[in-house]
């Protein structure tokens, strides 16, 4: 049998008893959240007070007095400016992962190409990491996973 120093063994004693009355402490907590939630909180959640929504309109003037005071200035009417339809984003390609080996060295089988960490997939995109449920890519389109479709 092994001898534990002195200083170690008072090191690791409160350890168990600190779990131990952590254990039934947390029980007890709980069980008197539970009763304040129940019985105090419980009552002031069924009670709904009492409100009345009212219309308001303002009046054109005081819109103009309000933009006045707010601004400093009299505001200038800024025409709408429309923004041109612009052009679609370019889609990524679509890639197939056929097979995943995870070891020393990572490699995936995509669209039957032998690839590895690190290994351009396309001009654009880079092989960044390899786990066994797919490949995470990065590059012109962000970064993005290909999962492996079983």
């Amino acid at each position: 049998m092994m001898k534990v120093p002195k200083h170690i063994f008072y090191l690791l004693v409160p350890i168990p008893v600190v779990l131990v009355i952590s254990y039934y402490a947390s029980s007890a907590i709980a069980s008197y959240l539970e009763d304040l939630l129940i019985r105090g909180i419980g009552k002031e959640l069924t009670r709904v007070p009492d409100f009345e929504v009212q219309e308001a309109e303002l009046d054109r003037r005081a819109i103009d007095v309000l933009a006045y005071i707010d601004v400093g200035y009299r505001a200038k009417k800024v025409p709408l400016v429309t923004r041109s339809p612009e052009k679609s984003p370019e889609k990524p390609p679509s890639y197939r992962v056929q097979f995943v080996f995870v070891g020393k060295k990572n490699y995936a089988i995509i669209n039957g190409r032998l690839l590895r960490e690190g290994d351009y997939l396309s001009q654009e995109e880079k092989i960044v990491k390899i786990t066994r449920k797919g490949v995470l890519l990065s590059g012109r389109w962000g970064k993005r996973w290909l999962y492996i479709v079983e």
